[in-house]
């Protein structure tokens, strides 16, 4: 896959849930960032046209794993293509399945890693910097804690669909074997550790902090203890009593230390 078809391919994915249906969820997306691979490939009017048909059924997963099917469809497209026109119905049977089932993989991982683990750690990594960011007075701080949130963040998410849309073309039907070898569980509860423990002593140094962390708002904490219930330690109670101890501490300026 050459580099400009792969940027091209890539600007697209932006688009992929731009037209979320209840029917199909991301097939319109899917279909249209694969459009480019399609048109390079089928020269005949008709065979590009039942190309693109075939992309235009059900398709979803994580939309930032999306990448990863996709440059696995690619491949398969120039599988099809090789293959005697008698063969090549079985052929778009066996790949709309593989695609079927790659997409529950890839949802389930990228779910994990993204939704469950790296978006809360965000969260409190922002909220961590504005506490710090209004004790040291550097200004803007709302501003500068919501880059802390939107930069590792979306440096990621952009990261991964690049990334996903070469390692799809090259592993091809390898590609589930490939991810069972990458670390991303490991990767994901170490993300989940790393916000727990940054949320935890945020909210430790709200109470024990010499001189106090005031002014903090009890909107900081609430995205803290959100944070940590998202991140499943599985002690909501206990999360609920700190939150409301420290909305209060912010609140009315109760300090401990």
């Amino acid at each position: 896959m050459d580099e400009r078809m792969r940027l091209s391919m890539f600007l697209r994915t932006l688009m992929l849930q731009s037209v979320w249906n209840f029917e199909r969820l991301q097939n319109v997306g899917f279909a249209l960032a694969i459009d480019p691979w399609l048109r390079a490939a089928w020269k005949e009017p008709r065979d590009l046209r039942l190309a693109r048909e075939r992309h235009l059924a059900y398709f979803n997963t994580q939309p930032y794993m999306a990448g990863v099917a996709l440059g696995v469809a690619c491949r398969l497209e120039e599988l099809l293509l090789k293959l005697p026109a008698g063969r090549r119905a079985e052929g778009v049977v066996r790949a709309g399945r593989f695609k079927d089932l790659l997409g529950s993989t890839l949802a389930a991982l990228g779910d994990g890693l993204f939704w469950s683990a790296l978006r809360p750690f965000s969260a409190v990594l922002a909220a961590t910097m504005f506490v710090i960011l209004k004790q040291t007075d550097v200004e803007p701080a709302w501003a500068l804690a919501a880059a802390a949130f939107l930069l590792p963040f979306n440096a990621a998410a952009l990261g991964v669909r690049w990334w996903g849309l070469g390692a799809g073309y090259e592993e091809g039907e390898r590609v589930p074997s490939a991810l069972q070898a990458l670390p991303f569980k490991k990767l994901t509860k170490l993300v989940r550790g790393a916000g727990t423990a940054l949320a935890l002593a945020l909210l430790v140094a709200a109470f024990f902090f010499p001189g106090g962390l005031a002014p903090v708002p009890a909107v900081g904490l609430a995205a803290v203890c959100a944070g940590l219930m998202r991140l499943g330690t599985g002690a909501k109670a206990l999360l609920g009593g700190l939150f409301a101890a420290a909305a209060a501490a912010a609140v009315f300026g109760v300090r401990l230390g």
